[in-house]
């Protein structure tokens, strides 16, 4: 029996050591499946490698349970590798962030991290593309292949490299400057050298990002860029490269014609073979958009945001009113993808008044878009944008962006021969050639026109061509850039049958492709479709008995918002004049595509639709004689473009526009107030019609306001507090000026004049151009004193005063401001009496004159309490303006304390620039504004703050954040607070809390060593101060006031960089920077350079330094002396000031 004991007792550890080791033998296992199937299904392989990591630790507790501890250090080892492993590949570096996108753009392009994840590719836009011309194509071998090397430089991150060609040298390494390039960040910080053209034909060693197609009308930019966009992404070597791209392609897509130029053009320059990297790298995303006149901006904003967000029913809203919110999402969605985007016929939306600004973007929108794409912020892809005009906005970026001028590159001689045998030229003798060559000017618009005439009614030969040509012809002003064009578009007049040329002249006057229903109303009213009258909605019970006239329910259904559109029979919609049968119509249709004079064009649910050439329709809108149908040209009249052939018969332009100003207010939109960027376009089209046809009352009451804003009162202005789309508002009004912006048109009533020009002021300074709505606010002002209205007098020099402000005419702010408070005191209403005082002031206090401004303030808070003894405290923006005043104290307090310490350390007492800082000048008690003694110890010096000023300086914001804060809890649940108030009163919380705070650091700093660079003071920033500065500037973005978001802007990056987070108070420094420059807002400019240079000193003195220089020079030009006290203490600080050195 001992025996067996001690048998039992040899064989146990044996059977331990077995089933310790059994386990970690399971985990090898499972650990080398894993590995095979990492490569196949990377997910599946996680799960394995994480149930090896479970099976690996239950292996290390058996063994320790088992005491093999051997067994168990190497279980639990391998376990822990596994878990690191783990751990690195699933929130390691090189795999997507988890963390929520951030609210702000940075600079810099998207993370390699981002476009790791590779998102689903989406299906091609090509709505108002034309279609490609495959084999018919000619010439211009050399910009395809420019445009070739663009997209390979834009997708490999690598220097653009053009191809070689007459006048241009080889691109190479010797060539290119070093450093990367460099997004500019406004005055005092322009790049010198990284990123510019070092030598004439250099290009800088920067990837191409943009590249503008410029020309005149007619030299063949649009056929360029989709020829391109069809041989380089549609078909190569008969493969389609574009994911979708036949099969899932949107509507509106234009299919390839047949043929295959690539291969067609196989020997050119264009069909060399791109890298392998660039052929494998096909885009993801490719957009088109056709600018037309009338659109908008906000129709593109929307048609893009949809696109990219592949939302099919995406529309604008007030939360996608703001500039920067429309790009996050642009950041967001474009994140790690290879995109392409087409913007054709850009020239609607710039500037084109000539000087300076000649090709600046109209719009906020449209300007930073690019410039934020071209600097790399979007990822990796290219815009490509056809336009009569520079690209001012670009100017900065001599790497990113490329320019092809087409005007200076003609076709050659053959090149021309070729695309007139294509269009069906089969004569073409050699002196024919080069007199066709004379006259068209090489341009492939007018060789096409000419062609197609040749060929349809000469026989195809060129010879004789003289018998069609006027050598009389004289180009309309202002198109002599075009004359070869309008010269052969001349030849149609004398050509065209009376239908052809009378169906011309109604598509000429349409802004948009036209579906042949339109037409059918129009010109063959037999073919159209029958419209029904609507019955009239009925009257609510407690107004159905009352005895009403017909204006009188007309009224009451609009004020009820429960009215419908207008109903027109058709013989109120078709033109004067004979009708067309309709397949005379078509046939009529088909004869203007086969001249190339109009393209067919898919309009998805409404069929077919027809189009022309922007100076094709310019041509046949010419107005006709006022009898109509006189074979005789029009007389000319200023500003109008000569007729050179005679009239279609009956038609004149007022009669065409009436017609379409009813088509698209009663037969376009089905509902009387359709919702949405894309119902209102036909309103919008309605205005110019109703404006051309010389309806401007009817126009603008029953269209504008009535339909696209729906009133005007509290739940009124759906198109600007709804979508946000004051560009596209202002597109529609201005054609009820006879001179935008200042001279409305004579057909309105004077109150209605006066109104229109205010609301042009406000949309124009919304959309950060001040100094466009200066002309329409003066004479608005002007038109209300004449007419002695001295509330609308008040109220308007009261926003010429804030405009002057933002400007940076502080002389002129502060004397508009006084006339508010005149033409206030002789309305005698009390609210005007308030408001215009706090307006006054808020000017004086930017000028320095912060005693005047108290007691204007007083005074208007005194008729606050008086009339409204609930509310005794101003509130709203005159409350925001007043606690402006009261913080202003304590913000040049914590300057100090941010700049080091106690200031102007390091320097005499008495000797730094400015003198003494009095910053503990004044306290704030219970509203009102008491001088206090000054707070300074003896001994201490002028140029230091005590204990006691620190203090007081604290009690002051705990004042004015006590003051809103109550503000804000009376005003929690209103319905009419505005996104404007919450915005301002979080501002001024934000403010209070960020002043007291530095004010607080800096109660505790020593005072540097003279020499010493002051140090940042340790700030403590309070928990809950987050919350309000977020809230602030959200709520001021979605007001979508551009003229105040900076402010928001600047408190936030002071806030962001006392945090530690310089990266984010440079972006906002960035974006107030961008806001201000493109409104020409010359005190945030001074701000901004102002704020930069205290905030970075110390990293970038030198930056710095000519920041505060640039400041000085603008604040001392504008009088703007608020900041004469904060410059002076920066000056001392930096070493800039006279007293300072180095």
């Amino acid at each position: 029996m001992p025996a067996s004991d001690n048998n039992t007792a040899r064989t146990e550890p044996a059977a331990a050591s077995f089933s310790t080791w059994i386990i970690p033998g399971f985990f090898i296992a499972m650990v080398g499946v894993a590995a095979a199937l990492y490569s196949v299904k990377e997910w599946i392989a996680f799960i394995f490698f994480m149930l090896s990591a479970l099976i690996g630790a239950v292996g290390a507790w058996y063994a320790y349970k088992e005491k093999d501890i051997f067994a168990a250090v190497v279980s639990g080892a391998a376990t822990l590798a596994i878990i690191v492993f783990l751990a690195l590949w699933k929130w390691g570096a090189s795999t997507p962030s988890l963390s929520a996108p951030s609210h702000e753009l940075s600079p810099g392009s998207a993370s390699e991290d981002t476009a790791a994840a590779a998102p689903a590719p989406l299906p091609p836009w090509l709505y108002g593309a034309p279609a490609p011309l495959g084999e018919r194509f000619v010439g211009r071998e050399r910009e395809l292949a420019e445009l070739d090397a663009a997209w390979a430089s834009a997708i490999s991150g690598e220097p653009f490299r053009p191809p070689a060609g007459p006048g241009r040298p080889p691109a190479g390494p010797d060539r290119l400057p070093a450093g990367p390039d460099r997004l500019p960040a406004g005055p005092g910080h322009q790049p010198a050298g990284p990123g510019r053209d070092p030598a004439p034909g250099g290009f800088p060693a920067s990837p191409v990002r943009t590249v503008g197609i410029i020309a005149w009308g007619g030299f063949g930019k649009s056929t360029l860029a989709r020829q391109w966009l069809w041989r380089r992404f549609e078909k190569i070597d008969g493969d389609i490269v574009i994911p979708g791209a036949a099969a899932n392609a949107a509507p509106g897509t234009i299919p390839a014609t047949s043929g295959d130029s690539a291969a067609a053009n196989a020997d050119s320059p264009a069909a060399s073979p791109v890298s392998p990297a660039a052929n494998a790298a096909s885009a993801d995303a490719l957009f088109w958009y056709d600018f037309q006149e009338g659109k908008g901006a906000d129709a593109f904003a929307e048609a893009l945001l949809r696109y990219v967000t592949d939302t099919p029913d995406f529309t604008l809203d007030a939360s996608l009113k703001d500039t920067s919110r429309r790009l996050e999402v642009l950041r967001r969605t474009l994140a790690g993808r290879r995109y392409l985007m087409v913007l054709d016929g850009l020239e609607v939306e710039q500037d084109a008044s000539g000087g300076e600004g000649l090709g600046r973007m109209n719009t906020p929108f449209l300007r930073e878009f690019l410039r934020a794409h071209t600097a790399g912020l979007f990822g990796k892809g290219l815009i490509l944008i056809t336009s009569r005009l520079p690209l001012k906005d670009l100017d900065d970026f001599s790497g990113p962006y490329h320019a092809i001028d087409l005007e200076s590159q003609p076709l050659q001689d053959e090149e021309v021969a070729l695309l007139l045998k294509k269009e069906g030229v089969r004569e073409l003798p050699e002196q024919a050639l080069g007199e066709l060559i004379d006259i068209s000017g090489r341009q492939p618009l007018a060789l096409k026109t000419l062609a197609g005439i040749l060929a349809r009614h000469n026989g195809g030969s060129a010879i004789g061509w003289r018998r069609f040509d006027d050598e009389a012809f004289v180009a309309p002003p202002g198109r002599e850039g075009e004359r070869q064009l309008w010269r052969v578009l001349d030849w149609t007049d004398r050509l065209l049958e009376a239908p052809e040329r009378r169906l011309m002249t109604v598509i000429g006057h349409f802004r948009e492709p036209v579906p042949i229903d339109w037409l059918y109303h129009l010109l063959a009213p037999a073919e159209a479709p029958v419209l029904t009258p609507r019955s009239a909605p009925e009257l609510p019970p407690e107004w159905a008995e009352r005895e009403l006239s017909e204006e009188q329910k007309k009224n009451l259904l609009v004020n009820l918002g429960i009215a419908q559109a207008p109903f027109y029979p058709p013989t109120e919609l078709v033109l004067p004049g004979p009708e067309l049968s309709g397949p005379r119509l078509r046939q009529a249709l088909d004869t203007l595509t086969g001249l190339q004079l109009l393209r067919r064009e898919p309009q998805g649910d409404q069929g077919q639709g027809y189009s022309a050439h922007g100076l094709i329709r310019a041509h046949f809108r010419r107005p006709c004689a006022a009898g109509g149908g006189v074979a005789k040209p029009a007389s000319h009249q200023t500003g109008q473009e000569p007729n050179t052939a005679p009239c279609a018969h009956g038609l004149t332009a007022a009669r065409i526009h009436l017609r379409l100003y009813r088509l698209y207010t009663a037969v376009i939109p089905s509902k009387w107030r359709p919702d949405g960027m894309a119902g209102l376009r036909p309103l919008y089209e309605a205005v110019y019609h109703g404006a051309k046809a010389g309806r401007h009352e009817e126009a603008l009451l029953e269209v504008y306001v009535e339909r696209i804003l729906r009133g005007t009162g509290h739940d009124g202005n759906y198109s600007t507090k709804k979508l946000g789309a004051f560009e596209s508002d202002l597109a529609a009004i201005r054609h009820l000026f006879d001179q935008p912006w200042d001279r409305p048109s004579a057909r309105l009533k004077s109150n209605h004049q006066a109104w229109l020009l205010a609301v042009a002021a406000f949309s124009l300074r919304a959309l950060g151009r001040p100094r466009a709505a200066l002309a329409p606010m003066r004479a608005s002002v002007a038109m209300a004193e004449k007419q002695e209205d001295w509330g609308e007098a008040a109220r308007r020099a009261s926003n010429l005063s804030e405009l002057a402000l933002t400007l940076g005419d502080v002389a002129r702010a502060v004397a508009d401001g006084a006339r508010a408070v005149i033409f206030a005191d002789k309305n005698e209403a009390w609210d005007m009496r308030m408001i215009m005082r706090t307006t006054h002031a808020d000017a004086l206090a930017q000028g320095g004159e912060e005693e005047k401004a108290r007691q204007l303030f007083v005074e208007a808070e005194e008729i606050q309490k008086e009339r409204q003894p609930q509310y005794p405290r101003l509130y709203s923006l005159q409350g925001f303006q007043y606690a402006d005043l009261l913080l202003a104290a304590a913000e040049r307090g914590a300057w100090r304390a941010w700049l080091g310490g106690e200031g102007n350390a390091g320097y005499p007492d008495g000797e730094a620039p400015g003198g003494t800082l009095d910053v503990a000048a004044g306290t704030a008690r219970d509203g009102a504004w008491d001088d206090a003694p000054d707070k300074t110890p003896k001994g201490q010096g002028e140029g230091k703050l005590a204990g006691a000023g620190w203090e007081a300086l604290i009690a002051q914001c705990e004042a004015v954040s006590e003051r809103i804060s109550a503000e804000l809890q009376r005003r929690k649940d209103l319905p009419t607070a505005s996104l404007l108030d919450i915005g301002l009163n979080h501002l001024t919380l934000a403010r209070a809390g960020l002043y007291r705070a530095l004010l607080a650091a800096g109660a505790a700093a020593d005072s540097p060593a003279r020499g010493r660079a002051p140090a940042p003071p340790a700030v403590r920033l309070p928990e809950g101060l987050a919350a309000p500065m977020a809230a602030a500037v959200d709520k001021l973005r979605e007001s979508g006031r551009t003229d105040i978001l900076p402010q928001g802007l600047l408190t936030r990056a002071w806030f962001r960089a006392v945090a530690g987070d310089r990266a984010g108070a440079k972006a906002d420094l960035a974006e107030a920077w961008r806001i201000a420059d493109g409104g020409d807002m010359g005190l945030y400019r001074a701000d901004i350079l102002l704020t930069r240079a205290r905030l970075f000193f110390r990293e970038e003195p030198a930056a710095a330094r000519q920041d505060l220089a640039e400041a000085r020079r603008l604040i001392d030009q504008y009088g703007y002396h608020r900041r004469d006290r904060e410059l002076a203490m920066a000056e001392a600080v930096m070493g800039v000031g006279p007293m300072a050195a180095d």
